[in-house]
């Protein structure tokens, strides 16, 4: 599965990203890059450990700002890869 490179550009036209921070904007730049011709579970893996990143740098992504993430990871998957993905998200945010 490839992330789509329109949609990712795209996503800094939506308001949670246009005056989003810069350490923020790297991990995104870095994730969708790690994530560039991965399947459904070596992008939950990856989900994952940025999460676990940010977390132990005191960064969080706003509501806003997380849920485009994950529609954007969740792009050319199937449902039962999508169903992964959420789970994994729902796992981070009661972290």
């Amino acid at each position: 599965m490839v992330i789509n490179i329109d949609i990712y550009t795209k996503m800094f036209d939506e308001e949670a990203f246009r005056k989003i921070d810069k350490q923020k904007l790297e991990i995104i730049s870095k994730l969708f890059n790690d994530m560039h011709k991965k399947n459904a579970d070596e992008r939950l893996q990856i989900l994952f450990t940025y999460g676990m990143e940010m977390r132990s740098k005191g960064l969080s992504f706003t509501k806003e700002e997380s849920t485009l993430l994950i529609d954007l990871l969740k792009v050319n998957l199937n449902e039962q890869e999508k169903s992964k993905i959420d789970m994994i998200s729902n796992m981070l945010k009661s972290m």
